[in-house]
């Protein structure tokens, strides 16, 4: 049977980078190691949900997010495009009941509307040729109330020399994203409360530890190698606007 060549795409981009997928979140450079810790503790933070909660985990990757997602009590469901990155997510799931794989594309979705209390994006969303397509995806299969939580790299992430090398050997698209535009996206597919979330690295006196946070808000769009994170809300019944 063909696969559609979206599928086809991914597990090649998983064959070129197998071994490095496979060690993630742990990496050869101990500061990669950090930032990645350091990252999926702002997913926990942001995604806001109580123990027993449902998941979706999109474009979940090798599945290390899924992992620490699965340990803080949440129901997981994996979903790649790529078969053999849910193998390997599978792989790597030492809990029970594992984690649920499923092998999708973002713009098409095989779930009911309304089934998870949240939604994660880390990473991935950068890799998606439409993006609107994705989030109002996301919006769908949302409970009312339930949330979007987003991690993606900055405007200028597809110039940096690491994602233009990712690019040449795997063929995988790479993008990057003003704040501005992800805050339109999920307002025009229907989320409210879109907030965004800076990361600030605070060291030094009170004064130093306030201009590195404004430095840092001003300056985030530009730097490839910050994350911006956005996390909404789909409206309940009552918080809904009338026609």
């Amino acid at each position: 049977m063909m696969k559609h060549p979206d599928i086809r795409m991914g597990e090649d981009a998983y064959a070129r980078e197998r071994e490095w997928h496979q060690g993630l979140p742990w990496t050869a450079a101990p500061a990669e190691t950090a930032q990645s810790l350091w990252d999926i503790g702002s997913v926990i933070r942001l995604c806001g949900c109580a123990k027993g909660s449902t998941v979706l985990d999109l474009g979940c990757g090798p599945g290390w997010t899924s992992w620490f997602l699965r340990k803080c009590g949440y129901r997981v469901i994996n979903v790649d495009i790529s078969f053999q990155m849910l193998v390997m997510s599978r792989a790597r799931d030492d809990q029970a009941p594992p984690a649920v794989p499923v092998a999708a594309n973002g713009e098409r979705l095989p779930f009911r509307a309304n089934k998870f209390d949240a939604v994660v994006v880390y990473d991935a969303l950068h890799h998606m040729p439409d993006v609107p397509a994705v989030i109002r995806e996301c919006w769908r299969v949302l409970k009312p109330g339930g949330t979007i939580t987003i991690g993606e790299p900055g405007l200028i992430h597809n110039l940096s020399p690491s994602a233009r090398a990712i690019a040449r050997r795997t063929g995988v698209l790479e993008k990057g994203f003003a704040r501005i535009q992800l805050q339109w996206i999920l307002l025009v597919a229907g989320f409210r409360a879109v907030r965004h979330h800076h990361r600030g690295e605070i060291t030094g006196t009170r004064l130093l530890s306030f201009l590195s946070l404004i430095a840092g808000f001003m300056l985030e769009p530009l730097l490839p190698r910050r994350k911006l994170w956005l996390a909404a809300s789909k409206p309940t019944a009552t918080e809904r606007p009338a026609p």
